[in-house]
Order: C-alpha cells, then structure tokens, then sequence
C-alpha cells in the first residue's frame, strides 16, 4: 500500500536541492517523472499545480503538509535559493532543531497532526550523521456520490482472504461501472464531485494480484491509459468494508528504478545546501500509508520522510 504522490511531494522537495544538470539530478527525475526528459524545476511546478488543485477541492477533502528539519549542529546550512523553492513550490515549513529523539518526536508529532492521527510516526531515530530531514504528509477524506442503501449493507459475512484465511467482515453490494483491464475484472465507485473514484481490481481466475500487476505493467500503454481505454459495462460489485494500512524502507526500491547515485558518496547535492556544509546524500526514504473504506466513503493518509547524511 503506497501513495506515489507522497513520495513525489518529499522527494521532489529533495530533488530540488540536487545540482542542475547533474546525474543525481537526472536519476531522481528518472523515478519522479519517468520518461518526459524534466528536471527538477519543471517538477517543482507539477508538484505546485497538484498541492494548490487539491487544497481548493469542494467536494472532496485533501490535507496536503510539507516540512524540512535542519540539524542545528552548524555543519550544514541550506542555500537561501533552495528555502526559497521548499516554501513557494511545496509550502513547506522549516525547523532548526538538535537531531536527537526530541526532534524524533517533533516530526512524529507533525506527521500525526498533519494525517489526522491516521499516520502516527514516521521514523524510529535520527543517525548520528543525519543532517537534513524532508517529510511529506496527505491525508484524504471523500464521501460516496451514491449513499449505499440499507439492504445493500450485509453484515457478518465470511470473507476469504489472498493468504487462505477467513474474516468476518461487512459487505456492501452495489451496481457500478465495470471494467475489463489486461483479462481481470474491475470497477469505478465516485466520490461526491466525480472528480475522484475508488478503483477496484480482481485478477483472472488462477492469477495472483502480484501476476496480475506484473502483467499490468508489462502492457505497451500507462495504466492510466489502460483505464481510460477499458471496455466498460454494468457491474454487481460485493466489496468488503476495510482497513489497511503498510509502512516500509524504500532505499532498495529507488536505487533500482534509478537513483543510486542520490544515496552514493558521489550524490550531488549542491544546491541545497551552502558551498561550506559538509556534502549529503540521501541516506533513509520511510514511507507509510493507510486507508479506510466502508459504506459512507474513504479515508487515507500517507506520509514520506527523506533523510540526508554525511558523504
């Protein structure tokens, strides 16, 4: 369970501070914006765009927070054209703090503010060589456009989960807009506004979810073109009310899409902090996020901390 847009919004801040025209530049646009050539200021302005569109929704709520803490220990100093970026591109707040659990606890307490509760913390402890942290936090709430009626609500019903087992669980039966999606079956549920939509998607028989999105992927087209492409017709939906919620390291995962040189000795982060702090690279990128789905609508929240080191 991950939110691309909260990994967007505190490593787009991160790649802000990256050297114009370098190959860490370039790595991290790999990742953030793949295949459209960007650099770092063209991604300032999406991640802008996004974050002012969300914040004016009406019929939906977002709650979008950015944050950027500073080791007070005097050996780095962030460059005045980069403070300038982080509050006019992504409204962040800045803090100057000593890196120790005190401050472990000011970002965890700002998460949790800025998630509604929903994300409680994001990280356990600062390194002795952390220097700089970027945090990002979105929290959603949308209400269905069409209400569930009461006989369309089952309660105590058996479910059977992907590992084999049985919950009991309530079920909500709908009518919507199916989909057929690279042979799975699927489904759009709006939200009040129909700007936004809980996507649902069931694998073809004998196909697990992860060869199912293995497949997805392997397609010509985006999934969102794949999406927007789909045969549709008139589908009866049983979904199950739920919560999940998830929470991992993403260093491996970003090394491997393009970044390595971000988190290498040889990171070139020149332009986020003055020509006398000691160099930094990325050193630790947490994501956690949630959701909550039942008959009135969803919630979610997520939140991304970036954390840069010594070289």
């Amino acid at each position: 369970l991950i939110s691309p847009f909260s990994i967007q919004m505190a490593l787009g801040m991160t790649a802000a501070g990256a050297k114009a025209g370098s190959d860490t530049e370039k790595g991290m646009m790999t990742v953030l914006m793949p295949g459209s050539g960007e650099n770092s200021s063209a991604m300032n302005e999406e991640m802008a765009t996004f974050a002012r569109q969300m914040r004016d929704e009406k019929d939906v709520s977002w709650h979008v927070a950015n944050s950027i803490w500073v080791n007070n220990d005097g050996e780095v100093m962030l460059r005045d054209s980069f403070i300038s970026d982080a509050v006019n591109y992504y409204d962040a707040a800045l803090y100057s703090a000593p890196f120790d659990q005190s401050t472990v606890d000011a970002i965890n307490g700002w998460v949790k503010e800025n998630t509604k509760e929903r994300i409680p913390s994001i990280i356990d402890e600062l390194s002795e060589d952390a220097k700089i942290a970027l945090v990002n936090a979105v929290a959603f709430d949308g209400k269905w456009k069409d209400s569930y009626e009461e006989n369309a609500i089952e309660e105590d019903r058996d479910f059977h989960n992907a590992d084999g087992s049985t919950s009991n669980v309530t079920m909500l039966k709908s009518t919507e807009k199916g989909l057929r999606i690279a042979g799975g079956l699927g489904f759009v549920r709006n939200y009040k506004g129909d700007k936004y939509g809980f996507v649902g998607l069931l694998p073809p028989e004998g196909e697990t979810p992860e060869q199912y999105v293995a497949k997805i992927l392997s397609e010509k087209t985006s999934f969102a073109s794949q999406f927007l492409g789909a045969d549709s017709a008139n589908a009866q939906v049983s979904m199950p009310e739920f919560k999940a919620e998830y929470g991992l390291t993403i260093n491996d995962v970003l090394k491997s899409l393009g970044m390595e040189k971000a988190f290498s000795d040889m990171a070139e982060f020149d332009d986020m902090i003055t020509d006398d702090s000691t160099p930094v690279k990325i050193g630790l990128v947490n994501h956690r996020a949630m959701i909550e789905v039942d008959r009135t609508g969803t919630k979610a929240a997520a939140s991304t901390n970036a954390v840069m080191e010594n070289d």
